[in-house]
């Protein structure tokens, strides 16, 4: 609940694995970096990121996270090796942009299964049915498990 709570009331989420993740993502021309997220106390300095590798950097939160369990994708584009990475703002930023396109992404391979918010009225999952259908993405669509009434017999 914390989790459509934070990030998507009124919509869906989209299950998948690891699996899936790295194998929607074969035909992408660059090198992909796949993985967990890791979960640490941000005040415990004995264990910092290494600063010059922002792949590194962007695989870590602070614990208040931890309830996500996500896996992330990042694409290297600073092909050189750790110990030069060290760099302005402003070659971080134009060696890593916001919002590329990563090119063919296999969603069909990507996406296991839909899940319609908690609470959602029935023309939103009928919705979000006729958008697959239209777009021709053929996933189980369901609501969301906190909708089921608890069996107290």
């Amino acid at each position: 609940m914390a989790m459509w709570r934070l990030y998507s009331r009124d919509g869906i989420a989209i299950k998948s694995t690891f699996q899936r993740l790295t194998d929607s993502l074969q035909d992408v021309p660059e090198q992909v970096v796949a993985g967990k997220v890791v979960y640490r106390d941000r005040r415990d300095r004995s264990n910092v990121e290494f600063p010059g590798d922002p792949i590194t950097v962007g695989f870590r939160k602070g614990m208040s996270y931890d309830h996500e369990r996500e896996i992330r994708a990042s694409i290297r584009r600073d092909t050189r090796p750790l110990e030069k990475r060290d760099c302005t703002l402003e070659e971080f930023e134009r060696i890593h942009e916001k919002g590329i396109n990563i090119g063919p992404v296999d969603l069909d391979v990507l996406i296991d299964r839909i899940y319609v918010a908690p609470g959602r009225p029935s023309w939103f999952r009928e919705l979000v049915g006729r958008v697959m259908r239209t777009y021709g993405l053929d996933k189980p669509l369901e609501n969301s498990g906190l909708d089921d009434r608890p069996d107290l017999t």
